[in-house]
């Protein structure tokens, strides 16, 4: 924490409008959120004396699937702030009713979640015995761009006890708000704080995907990739040929192309002799030798012929009647 939160002695308000609803063995919390709370505290007791601690959560409602049948349970929550401060607890308390099997013998039961967004379809198979299961909103973090859930399955048998073995397979339908946008989600299961996409089938009719699950496992619909990954890529192919161009233009136009703010690295800079009288025109370009020069800059290396210098002229062959040790004669044998 900031030194600023470190010296933050004062807790945080006590939470208002706590509330606990339970249906088929699942608890849900609900509370109204706090402006300076980072988090929330949550317990849970029998009897208001030994709590037990069951979850510090940063969102104002949490569903506890951990609960026994015809049990009354005490719950309690508290704002903790970004110092660490914990604010009172408000409290409420809740009577987990009686055994009701909603998975029964020779049916396929169908558990769907408060905002018809996910159901499960469940037979009777899958545990074996009567079974009673609801849709309960998991506190995993979800990725930013969710748009369904995350949900978990939470099943129970008489005794209480959590049926987390599947003995035959459950489909799972995830149904979007937003129509004709079945196609652009992916279904992915969350553990761990990471995420798995699952296979899924689109059912473009309904609107809605599909997928199989043979483990209870925290499930949830995001939204597919937008294409600014391709965008960024295409970017980044235009800069390359961007930069090629450019490195040819600088071979091209010689040394003094290079010594500018664009000068490429793997270019010498240095700025050649200018030319004297005895040397000619063309004077030989440093980049000549170049690891990176192709046959095609070569050539195109090669001056223009307003450049290049004048031809050497052949010497004139030597006049006879300039030489004083050659003998005039008009004799053809002499």
């Amino acid at each position: 924490p900031s030194p600023q939160a470190a010296s933050d002695t004062t807790p945080p308000a006590r939470l208002q409008n706590l509330s606990a609803k339970e249906e088929d063995g699942l608890v849900s919390l609900s509370w109204d959120s706090l402006g300076d709370a980072s988090n929330y505290k949550i317990e849970r007791s029998l009897d208001e004396k030994d709590w037990v601690f069951l979850a510090e959560i940063d969102a104002p409602n949490y569903d506890d699937t951990s609960t026994e049948f015809a049990t009354k349970y005490f719950y309690r929550v508290a704002a903790v702030d970004a110092a660490g401060n914990i604010g009172e607890f408000a409290t409420t308390s809740v009577i987990v009713k009686a055994f009701t099997a909603n998975v029964l013998p020779g049916e396929t039961a169908v558990i769907t979640s408060e905002d018809s967004r996910i159901s499960y379809e469940i037979e009777f198979e899958t545990f074996g015995e009567d079974a009673t299961c609801t849709v309960a909103k998991s506190s995993v973090k979800a990725p930013k761009n969710t748009v369904i859930g995350p949900y978990v399955l939470s099943c129970k048998n008489k005794a209480g006890d959590d049926l987390n073995e599947y003995k035959k397979p459950i489909v799972v339908v995830l149904q979007p708000a937003e129509k004709n946008s079945a196609g652009k989600l992916n279904v992915v299961s969350l553990s761990n704080g990471k995420s798995s996409t699952l296979p899924s089938v689109i059912n473009k009719d309904q609107n809605n995907l599909s997928i199989t699950i043979s483990q209870p496992m925290v499930l949830a619909a995001v939204k597919k990739g937008s294409g600014a990954l391709l965008w960024l890529l295409l970017v980044a192919a235009l800069a390359g040929i961007a930069g090629g161009y450019l490195v040819l233009r600088r071979r091209a136009n010689g040394p003094a192309f290079n010594d500018g703010p664009l000068a490429s690295p793997y270019i010498p800079t240095a700025k050649p002799k200018p030319p004297s009288s005895e040397t000619p025109h063309y004077v030989a370009d440093p980049l000549e030798e170049h690891p990176l020069q192709s046959a095609r800059d070569r050539l195109n290396r090669i001056p223009s012929a307003d450049k290049m210098p004048p031809p050497a002229q052949p010497t004139p062959p030597p006049n006879p009647t300039n030489n004083p040790d050659v003998t005039k004669t008009n004799d053809p044998d002499k």
